[in-house]
């Protein structure tokens, strides 16, 4: 356990980080279900990207703050009360491994088992059938013996805490920084690219469960060009009324993003049958789509 709450600047600096949170998912979820066309897109998707450091940065608060007061609960204790604190750590880490070894290791053997089932034998079965049988007697007679000696993992739990913290922040910090920010940033200063086109697939990713309240359903557009590159852009099913122009004809003069992959606009090409030509054509309908996307 962490020491209490003591000082204002305690509870004013875990406010703010709890303010900073609640902005970080105002802001991603604004990238996620803001308009996702256009230059609108690109700026709600940099405004995501932001929430994602943000957060990252809210997490390393949360971090240094608990790192602190366990620090400063360590250093109140008298020198036995540390070195107990310190075998209790070392027998839970101990513990805590060996449980990942005996459980990992018995799942591990069920699971290898099903797979050596389809490449063995009567004799290879029976072999599969033994270690089965004493995979399933080691766990029992394992979760048994931790049931007979009980342990608390207090003090393990705390360190795990506070790494988890540390790698959830240097994950987010690293998703928004250098995946999704240069992204936005790069399509900002530089602008929309045209090309003229043929749609050549159409794709819809849904998204279920607990994931549907943080993610929209998308439309996967890949486009090529008559020089066979390969464009694949994404709208949300949001702005999917600007893919209208696509329910008459394939072939469009399409301007987008390209490393951010979002749409803007598409206008019909009465000449891209002609320019686009049979043979390539042909392999589209085929599925032979280019498997490398323009540069």
């Amino acid at each position: 356990m962490t020491r209490p709450l003591a000082t204002k600047a305690d509870k004013t600096f875990l406010i703010s980080a709890g303010i900073g949170t609640i902005v970080s998912f105002a802001l991603i979820m604004l990238g996620e279900w803001g308009v996702g066309v256009g230059s609108a897109g690109v700026t709600h998707r940099l405004l995501g990207s932001i929430g994602f450091v943000l957060f990252g940065l809210c997490l390393f608060a949360f971090a240094g703050w608990f790192g602190r007061a366990t620090v400063a609960r360590i250093a109140s204790l008298t020198q036995e009360e540390r070195a107990a604190k310190g075998k209790a750590f070392l027998k839970q880490l101990l513990i805590g491994l060996l449980n990942v070894i005996v459980y990992g290791g018995c799942a591990l053997l069920i699971l290898g088992g099903i797979s050596a089932l389809d490449k063995t034998g009567a004799t290879g079965i029976v072999a599969v059938l033994l270690v089965w049988v004493a995979a399933i007697g080691i766990f029992v007679a394992y979760r048994r013996f931790r049931k007979q000696h009980p342990l608390s993992f207090a003090e393990l739990g705390n360190v795990f805490l506070l790494l988890f913290l540390l790698a959830g922040g240097c994950l987010t910090i690293f998703l928004g920084l250098k995946v999704h920010i240069p992204d936005a940033l790069q399509d900002m200063t530089q602008g929309p690219r045209t090309a003229d086109v043929v749609l050549a697939d159409v794709k819809r990713n849904t998204h279920t469960g607990r994931y549907r309240a943080f993610q929209q359903n998308e439309v996967v557009l890949t486009f090529v060009t008559a020089e066979r590159e390969r464009i694949v852009l994404i709208v949300p099913d949001s702005d999917a009324k600007a893919l209208d122009p696509f329910t008459h004809d394939i072939f469009a003069h399409l301007t987008y993003y390209p490393a951010t992959q979002i749409f803007v606009s598409a206008e019909s090409w009465d000449q891209g049958e002609g320019v686009i030509g049979p043979q390539l054509l042909d392999e589209i309908a085929r599925g032979e789509i280019p498997s490398e996307p323009a540069s």
